[in-house]
């Protein structure tokens, strides 16, 4: 009897020990939910600001290419031999300097020859004008036949045709003659010789040399179109392409900065409809050389023209996948996440094109605790500060 009701007992016992294993935990959760709840309840302390306007010069930053005004291939025009060059591999020359000369005999035989046949002709025609003065007076007065009159102004008319043609074909020797010395058609720097002396050379031969002009140099970069309609807007009257808007500086590929100023004046007709950019070329008078085209180049576009701008600071903007966002404080000292979109940075803040106004109330310290939906307590950073001065004095 005993040994049964001890079985009992030790039955209950377990029943009671495993309900208290299933249930002890659900207490400790619940606790801990209750706590959590209670917590969540609770006003977080939080410092806020109110975004602020300022007069702002808009600056973007963009890579960039240097390119030359003028990239000429010198090439012959006539077919020859090449017969010197007046020039060392990477001279800087100037418009109208002599570069090569391609052998000239036979087009100045060719020119020799027309001048001749020129010369004959305008004496034959001397002859036939006199000839036809003569011709004039005697049909007059019956002396000779309308016929003769009338070969001897055929001949004086066709000498003047021949005169025409032959004078035609020496201006054409002389071209080509001129073409045999080949002539710089802009100042610049030159390449390496890509056809030595020697060779035989024609206008399918392809390049001798190539000239790049250095003074002035050209500053490829693109802007957003935004960005670009925020600098249009901030120009003056009168520039309507917002070319005067803005200064560009560039910075070397080596880490230099270049210390002359560049003037746009080129704005492209389109925008890239697949990165939203439009094209700008800037302009550098480049007196020093120093300037390489096609170098790249790290562009910055700085308005002229301040404007207004409202501002937050750079700790109070996070980013998720749906963008960039403050935690703002609404009526009730609720919590509510505000999307917003951002125009550049400056300094410690970051300029506000949509999303905010200056009356906004935006969470800068507390961050990390606050919840949407949650409620605060508005802390005033002077007050903080005193709150925990007066703890360590206790």
């Amino acid at each position: 009897m005993n040994i049964l009701k001890n079985k009992r007992l030790l039955i209950i016992i377990a029943v009671i020990v495993l309900c208290l294993y299933i249930a002890i935990p659900r207490i400790f959760a619940k606790i801990a939910a209750t706590a959590q709840l209670q917590a969540r309840m609770k006003p977080i302390p939080v410092e806020v600001v109110n975004p602020h306007y300022e007069n702002i010069y808009k600056q973007i930053e963009s890579s960039g290419r240097l390119d030359a005004k003028f990239s000429v291939d010198i090439v012959a025009r006539v077919q020859g031999w090449l017969e010197k060059s007046y020039f060392k591999e990477g001279d800087y020359v100037k418009q109208g300097a002599t570069l090569f000369l391609i052998e000239p005999n036979e087009y100045q035989i060719a020119v020799n020859k027309a001048q001749a046949a020129v010369k004959e002709t305008k004496a034959n025609l001397i002859n036939a004008e006199k000839d036809l003065a003569r011709a004039e007076e005697l049909v007059k007065q019956d002396y000779v036949s309308r016929a003769y009159y009338d070969q001897t102004l055929a001949k004086r008319d066709s000498l003047r045709a021949a005169l025409g043609v032959q004078q035609s074909a020496l201006d054409s020797a002389k071209l080509n003659l001129s073409y045999t010395t080949i002539k710089a058609p802009v100042s610049g720097k030159i390449g390496k010789i890509i056809i030595t002396q020697g060779n035989l050379v024609n206008a399918q031969s392809g390049p001798l040399a190539k000239l790049v002009s250095t003074t002035p140099i050209y500053a490829y970069f693109t802007i957003n179109s935004d960005d670009y309609l925020d600098f249009k807007k901030a120009a003056k009257a009168g520039d309507k392409e917002g070319l005067n808007s803005m200064v560009v500086n560039i910075v070397l590929s080596d880490g230099t900065k270049y210390p002359e100023d560049g003037k746009v004046e080129f704005v492209d007709n389109v925008v890239d409809t697949n990165l939203g950019t439009i094209s700008l070329r800037a302009t550098f008078s480049n007196k020093d050389n120093s300037l390489v085209p096609g170098d790249f180049i790290k562009v910055t576009a700085t308005s002229t023209e301040a404007q207004k701008k409202l501002l937050v600071p750079l700790e109070a903007v996070q980013e998720s996948e749906k963008g960039m966002y403050v935690a703002k404080v609404v009526e009730g000292n609720v919590v509510e996440q505000q999307f917003i979109k951002t125009a550049g940075q400056k300094g410690d803040f970051w300029i506000i094109s949509e999303g905010l106004s200056e009356t906004d109330k935006i969470i800068t310290k507390g961050l990390q605790k606050v919840q949407v939906g949650g409620k605060v307590e508005i802390i005033q950073p002077d007050n903080k500060q005193k709150t925990e001065t007066n703890k360590d004095e206790k």
